[in-house]
């Protein structure tokens, strides 16, 4: 029995030792990068790309309103037959799915786009993070910021001073 309370007591005295051994910080990872320089030329190339799809979406607007328009105007002449009315709704509506698909697509591509751009320069922030995380110690390091789960933290443990003096 008194065993086994040594062995507790040991445990309990190296697993206090070893929590007391690690050193968590935090850092603010968005803030960095949005105050970055080459972040303005990433958001307008983005910008310009976002503004290319949303173009060739108003022009696919456009030719479908000017298609339905057609259709419409050929029924009220009495120039439409039942068949070609037939064939020109399903056309009509083949091209919604089309405006519909393309609309997610852009999203998509959008979204694609932004990852590509500010990828290099996430993982250069990243390496920056480990990098002053290994030289003062840290065990761990939280991200901070709006959103965050931490709701304090002493400011001696935010790194983010350290890392913008990297980049």
């Amino acid at each position: 029995m008194k065993k086994l309370i040594w062995i507790a007591c040991l445990f309990c005295t190296m697993t206090l030792s070893v929590q007391a051994q690690n050193k968590v910080g935090y850092v603010d990872a968005a803030t960095i990068l949005q105050e970055l320089p080459e972040v303005k030329q990433l958001q307008a190339n983005l910008q310009s790309y976002q503004t290319q799809l949303e173009k060739k979406y108003e022009q696919l607007i456009q030719t479908y309103q000017q298609q339905e328009q057609d259709a419409l105007a050929k029924k009220q002449n009495g120039t439409l037959s039942p068949a070609d009315e037939k064939v020109l709704l399903e056309k009509l509506q083949a091209e919604q799915q089309n405006i519909i698909k393309f609309e997610q697509e852009s999203q998509q591509k959008l979204l694609a786009k932004e990852q590509e751009l500010f990828k290099p320069l996430e993982d250069r922030i990243m390496a920056k993070i480990n990098e002053v995380a290994k030289e003062n110690g840290f065990s761990y390091i939280i991200r901070s910021g709006q959103g965050s789960p931490i709701l304090y933290a002493d400011p001696k443990n935010d790194i983010t001073p350290l890392v913008k003096a990297k980049l």
